[in-house]
């Protein structure tokens, strides 16, 4: 088999449609950002980008791009981190021939590249302040001078920035000047961590070990049974690009058609990790606990109720139990009346959803993850259903009943 060399090899996502333009993601929190960068592609408007380190905000940059006007014109990106503060003006702005030691000949800087495109500025958090007010200075009058240079030059540039730092921080501290944070900040896009994309981990998993069995021209394989939980369980604090070495490492290891752990890199190994980055074994077996003292079960555990008194059945086992036992008739009988009993009582659609992700987080015990699997989503579908309909959860220290704190009625 003749074996592909590394410029041949594809970049791109297999066909899916789980993702967009080269961003893969199927969870909430994804699909969220997929539909703001739609929204704001097209637009002429500045966007800042957030997330840690390895969440992929170069990719949603390029995204940007690919789907704005300027997509045919030049793409260029700057990691303002990576270049000294002596020469970050000379990259930025270029310079003119004898304006210092060393400029022998004249220079165009990044700005005047990308003219009529796309600039990015990765880590804009790591910008001196002198130079901040520079770029400040171009955003406003569209127009730069070159280092030694006498004659403004006009540029149309469209600015993408993005940076791992909480800026309003930095702005506090001085460290950030503040006019340039509002004039860059026009639209946002925070990027999710992994350990809060769930529903994401095995799908990147599989998309980097097909990329990976291409580069090193092996067979197909797939994740074990175990090593797909410990994914589950990992804290990521390297996010999409710690995944990303993880599986490299793993396909150039593996022999075998299956990915174990003796082929993961040893971080993944140590339970140390696990405890300060994920849940515990232990703290997973917890979501299986009886939760009848939560006061939300019926003596028989078949129910949930509601605090008007209106109850559904507990989860999907028992669905199909009462079908069995009533050939399916009286068990939508009973989501039908408790259904219309909430109508009856004026509560909207959101009123309803935020109820059941109220009760299925007591008979959890207040567990996000066993409330999850009882309503059958993932981590990152409930996390962000407990944020949109402002759900109070106790910390993990915190016990009590039910594991929340009072609820307020809609």
């Amino acid at each position: 088999m003749r074996k592909n060399s590394p410029a041949t090899i594809s970049s791109e996502p297999p066909e899916t449609t789980d993702g967009f333009d080269n961003i893969i993601g199927r969870s909430a929190r994804m699909r969220e950002i997929f539909s703001k960068i739609k929204s704001v592609a097209d637009k002429d408007i500045l966007v800042l980008i957030g997330g840690e380190s390895g969440t992929g905000k170069e990719l949603v940059a390029q995204a940007i791009h690919n789907n704005s006007y300027r997509k045919n014109a030049p793409y260029i990106k700057v990691n303002c981190a990576a270049i000294p503060d002596t020469l970050i003006e000379s990259e930025l702005f270029g310079h003119e021939k004898g304006s210092f030691t060393g400029a022998h000949q004249r220079k165009i800087g990044k700005f005047e590249l990308a003219n009529n495109g796309t600039l990015f500025l990765d880590e804009i958090g790591d910008m001196a302040l002198t130079t901040q007010s520079k770029v400040l200075r171009i955003i406003q009058e569209r127009e730069l001078e070159r280092i030694g240079g006498v004659r403004p030059v006009k540029v149309n540039v469209r600015i993408i920035t993005a940076t791992h730092r909480d800026l309003l921080t930095e702005v506090a501290q001085r460290r950030f000047r503040e006019d340039l944070f509002f004039r860059i900040n026009v639209v946002s896009l925070l990027l999710p961590p992994l350990r809060e994309r769930l529903d994401d981990i095995i799908l990147l998993s599989d998309f980097f070990i097909k990329k990976f069995c291409v580069k090193f021209d092996k067979p197909v394989k797939k994740l074990s049974a175990e090593v797909i939980e410990a994914f589950l369980q990992y804290g990521w604090p390297g996010n999409v690009r710690e995944l990303q070495n993880v599986i490299e490492s793993a396909v150039a290891m593996e022999e075998n058609e299956i990915i174990t752990f003796k082929s993961l890199p040893y971080p993944i190994l140590t339970s140390s990790n696990i405890h300060l980055y994920g849940r515990r074994k232990s703290d997973r077996t917890a979501d299986n606990l009886d939760s009848a003292q939560a006061g939300v079960l019926d003596p028989g555990g078949a129910k949930i109720q509601f605090e008007s008194g209106i109850s559904f059945p507990a989860g999907p086992a028992e669905f199909k139990k009462n079908e069995k036992e009533s050939a399916g008739t009286s068990c939508e009988k009973e989501i039908d009346a408790a259904v219309a009993a909430l109508l009856d009582n004026g509560l909207k659609f959101d009123q309803i959803e935020r109820r059941i992700v109220v009760c299925a987080l007591k008979k959890a015990g207040g567990r996000q993850l066993g409330a999850a699997r009882i309503l059958g989503v993932g981590r990152g579908e409930m996390q962000y259903k407990i944020k949109k309909f402002n759900i109070a959860c106790k910390n993990r220290g915190q016990k009590d009943a039910a594991g929340l704190e009072a609820e307020d009625d809609e």
